[in-house]
């Protein structure tokens, strides 16, 4: 590879490289960026750098152990798609986009902290009462063989 030349955009300097089949490249937010020619490199920098200015305020829920957090979607990081995220709590954090978020109004945050509190002690109802009745084929094989061998009104062989 050899460098060809510098591309500026919002006074961030990219060094250019151009490898032996034609193909443009330079570092951006940590990734390798690539495309066939300079004008489309140039354009794949303008947008991540538009994304970066880009100013967005999208309040949601998630569920998170039984609670619902409350968090801001800010923008979307550059270089993993995450979503940029501030919560009630003032930190900053990156969320995976394809996790389940709610849009839930205010009026309706009571109604959905009481589903959410009944669903949570449903579950963890069903999970003791499942604990006492749940087994492995593991752990009942002896059995299962026991009760396979004599309806078949065969000894039971291990084979």
């Amino acid at each position: 590879m050899a460098k060809v030349t510098t591309i500026e955009i919002d006074g961030a300097k990219y060094p250019v490289d151009c490898n032996e089949n034609g193909q443009f490249g330079t570092y951006a937010e940590g990734d390798w960026l690539k495309a066939p020619s300079l004008d489309l490199l140039k354009k794949k920098l303008l947008a991540i750098s538009k994304r970066k200015r880009a100013h967005i305020k999208i309040p949601f829920y998630r569920e998170n152990d039984g609670k619902l957090l409350r968090g801001v979607i800010t923008g979307i990081h550059a270089r993993t798609n995450n979503f940029l995220v501030v919560w009630d709590t003032g930190k900053k954090d990156q969320e995976n986009y394809w996790q389940d978020y709610y849009a839930i109004d205010d009026k309706e945050l009571p109604e959905a902290n009481r589903l959410l509190t009944a669903a949570t002690a449903a579950t963890a109802a069903w999970n003791t009462f499942t604990s006492k009745h749940k087994f492995t084929s593991k752990h009942k094989m002896e059995d299962i063989r026991q009760q396979v061998a004599k309806a078949a009104g065969v000894e039971d062989v291990d084979l």
